[in-house]
């Protein structure tokens, strides 16, 4: 019998479906009794896929009270609908290292979050940076920059609450921290912000009151969904960062354009020379195809590059990647991209051996075979950095897969990258040793100490 996967297994399996995704997200407010309303406002939006996160005040207002309150199990029938998330579906199960975590997954699976109502209550909370509830988690995880998902996503928000609560100083100043400080906004040509507030409206509230705070209407809440692309692919293609893999005509790649979309892809045959991507001769194992992606695109980087291998997982080809299944998938799915732009440089394998804590030491003064690269080592780094300051030890987590970012790149000139390119085209090293060489000097070349 097959084991049933956690909602948040459930939702990462469809993180590439092809679909339009929207989280639609309800908080305390009466004004959740409309949300098949809003559902209904999107469903003329081609091939959408919607997930409603009600938080525990919202689901209060979901029992069927009277006819024109639903019930949370109505919400699940509706026509696009594939999940209700409460709190309680965070942890299903206790986590596991490598186990998808609910909202992560579902910041990573939105293409657009649209919170109706927003509660006074939870206006605080995501205004305070609070995450004590599965909504204010996927809103204090979201990708602010774009740097980590790859592409800047939105937070639609319809305020909804008393008129005195609206009208309240503290609601101006939360109101104005979401639209003047986190709110989109064109600065010097490039779109900022990731908040759109959508003000209330006056009208009779369910209290008795009337005045401002009532949610906008329906209606025009749906009309967010012009924030949505037809396709997911269309803003993919302008994505800032690169997935860069060198592959024979036997290998097949194809697992990274299908299963990592939102990154651009440069896949360098070496042995093709009619492949759109390719490298003049077959020679020095990845490091060819990683020099000549810098050298062909030095003036027109992304911000963050990943040079891979060609095996998406398994052992033993895949030994060298971290994970019980040795997935490369996983390896960029889980890379925070904000740590490669601050530190420039991550080797992509997280356990030290085999490289560390001493693989390279150029004056050992051994002369068997198995230690040619080092022996080659003090010649080799003459050439490239032009100096003797030889490192006494070189050691880095093994296998030269590694993340960069277009600043540490730019810290050397393409002159650099054209001489390496060169030594490696040029050497009478067997491939085993040029290509050995290189693993240890990435590292170097992108600014990290040599241990």
């Amino acid at each position: 019998m097959a084991t049933k996967r956690s909602p948040a297994a459930e939702i990462a399996a469809s993180l590439n479906d092809g679909k339009v995704h929207l989280l639609l997200a309800a908080t305390g407010s009466v004004a959740t009794i409309k949300l098949p309303l809003i559902i209904a406002a999107f469903a003329d939006h081609p091939n959408i896929s919607i997930r409603v996160i009600l938080t525990k005040a919202a689901a209060e207002f979901l029992h069927a009270q009277s006819e024109e309150q639903p019930s949370v199990e109505s919400l699940s029938s509706l026509p696009n609908v594939d999940s209700v998330l409460h709190d309680k579906d965070e942890w299903t199960e206790p986590w596991t290292r490598g186990s998808d975590i609910l909202h992560i997954t579902l910041r990573r699976w939105a293409h657009l979050l649209v919170i109706a109502p927003l509660s006074a209550n939870s206006l605080a909370k995501v205004v305070h940076g609070m995450s004590d509830n599965l909504l204010t988690s996927v809103v204090r995880a979201w990708d602010t920059t774009g740097l980590i998902d790859g592409r800047k996503k939105r937070i639609l928000v319809a305020p909804a609450m008393n008129t005195a609560m609206w009208m309240h100083p503290v609601t101006a100043q939360q109101i104005r921290v979401l639209q003047e400080d986190w709110g989109i906004k064109e600065v010097d040509g490039d779109e900022q912000g990731w908040f759109e507030v959508l003000r209330p409206i006056e009208k009779s509230l369910a209290c008795g009151d009337v005045g401002s705070g009532g949610m906008m209407e329906w209606r025009e809440i749906g009309a967010g969904s012009s924030n949505i692309p037809e396709h997911p692919q269309i803003k993919i293609t302008a994505i800032d960062r690169v997935i860069v893999v060198g592959k024979t005509k036997e290998e097949d790649t194809d697992w990274v354009v299908k299963e990592l979309p939102t990154w651009q892809h440069a896949i360098y045959a070496v042995d093709d020379p009619e492949a759109p991507l390719h490298v003049a001769k077959n020679k020095g194992k990845e490091a060819n195809v990683y020099l000549q992606y810098i050298v062909d695109n030095y003036d027109d980087l992304p911000s963050t590059i990943v040079f891979l291998h060609s095996h998406r997982d398994g052992y033993p080809k895949a030994w060298h990647t971290e994970f019980s299944d040795h997935s490369n998938v996983r390896t960029v799915r889980m890379l925070q991209t904000d740590f490669v732009q601050r530190n420039g440089y991550a080797n992509l394998r997280c356990n030290p051996n085999p490289g560390c804590p001493d693989e390279i030491r150029p004056f050992r003064g051994s002369s068997d075979e198995e230690h040619l690269p080092e022996q080659v080592f003090p010649e080799v780094w003459k050439t490239f950095f032009n100096n003797t300051d030889v490192p006494e030890v070189i050691a880095t987590p093994c296998c030269a897969q590694f993340a960069v970012s277009r600043t540490q790149v730019l810290q050397r000139p393409l002159s650099s990258y054209v001489r390496y390119h060169k030594w490696l085209m040029e050497t009478e090293l067997p491939d085993d040793v040029s290509g050995r060489v290189m693993e240890y000097m990435w590292h170097i070349i992108f600014g990290q100490d040599p241990v």
